[in-house]
């Protein structure tokens, strides 16, 4: 189906939109919510937005920035977030299935309690991001930057680590078991377990 433009206007409280496209404008911050299904955002500015009971559904976001923004407890599916901005972005106890992080930055992004399930995150920067008491079911991590992050109380169980940047990274030995790293990687969780390497 073709999609229509979109216009920051348009978008008023409590309503609905399908097959739309909005682009290079902000996101009207005195809507708290309404409905996005099918749509595309280009280059639209979420920064600081409360995203909280926005409903996004098969949407894609291009280019977009979302630093800031909260998605708190929010519940959504099959998103694409493609070359987006999305330092500090605050997705605590969020409900996320078949979304796809590609190319973004998330550095400081917090998933702290968030129940993610079939989620690509590939080639993002997610250097000191929070993923504390996180579920992680069928997610992927392809190169990315996870520098400092933290997965305390986080089952690595199933994730294969070998290609991202880990050094650093908070978590429990306990929660290691079934997570695949490299050689040089492993090393450095050893560090964990109390062992000195001489």
């Amino acid at each position: 189906m073709k999609m229509e433009a979109l216009t920051r206007e348009e978008i008023k409280e409590e309503e609905s939109y399908s097959y739309r496209h909005l682009s290079s404008c902000s996101f009207p911050k005195d809507i708290l919510w309404a409905s996005f299904d099918h749509c595309t955002f280009e280059k639209v500015d979420f920064i600081g937005a409360d995203l909280t009971r926005m409903d996004f559904s098969h949407c894609t976001f291009l280019h977009c920035d979302f630093s800031n923004a909260t998605f708190t407890k929010n519940g959504f599916k099959n998103l694409t977030f493609q070359d987006c901005k999305m330092i500090g972005v605050n997705m605590v106890e969020v409900n996320g299935t078949k979304i796809t992080f590609e190319n973004c930055l998330l550095r400081y992004a917090n998933f702290n309690d968030a129940k993610l399930k079939e989620v690509l995150f590939s080639n993002c920067h997610i250097e000191e991001g929070s993923f504390s008491g996180t579920t992680l079911k069928k997610t992927e991590f392809q190169d990315c930057s996870l520098q400092k992050a933290d997965f305390y109380q986080t089952s690595l169980e199933g994730l294969d680590l070998s290609h991202c940047q880990i050094e650093g990274i908070k978590v429990l030995p306990k929660d290691l078991k079934g997570c695949a790293v490299s050689l040089e990687q492993a090393l450095d969780f050893i560090s964990l377990l109390g062992v000195i390497i001489k």
